[in-house]
């Protein structure tokens, strides 16, 4: 695949084409650049916490689909390559159907194999998340 340079340049890319993808994109080429063993791992102290298989994520991304009113989007601050590591920080932002506004800061670490996202960290602010997307909205 060329020079450790050209191989971590195109992780990044990789990545960085996946996240656009996943978040205003289309879903399905998303998907695809998944490996089938993937594992998706969500920190503990929420409703989505622990580790997930392909299946397990995708029902948590339509699960979080069902509560947004606008688009998500998502700025990226910095990306980083090592190895097949890919780490990407950034802040997201979704209107809800509740009124609520989803607005936090991540970092995810991505594992690359056979050309494909085979691993997901994601770390968030979890008190928000949860406030947010799953505490009973005052009439």
């Amino acid at each position: 695949m060329g020079t450790n340079q050209e191989r971590l340049e195109a992780n990044k890319a990789f990545v960085l084409a996946w996240l656009r993808e996943h978040i205003g994109g289309d879903f399905q080429t998303a998907l695809a650049m998944l490996h089938e063993d993937l594992e998706f791992w969500v920190l503990p102290s929420t409703a989505s916490s622990g580790s997930h298989d392909k299946a397990s994520f995708i029902a948590l991304v339509e699960k979080t689909k069902e509560k947004a009113l606008g688009p998500f989007t998502m700025e990226i601050y910095d990306v980083l390559a090592e190895g097949d590591l890919v780490n990407v920080t950034a802040k997201g932002h979704c209107p809800l159907k509740s009124g609520r506004v989803f607005e936090t800061d991540y970092s995810f670490l991505f594992t690359m194999k056979d050309g494909k996202i085979a691993r997901i960290k994601e770390y968030i602010d979890t008190a928000h998340y949860n406030d947010v997307l799953f505490a009973p909205v005052a009439a």
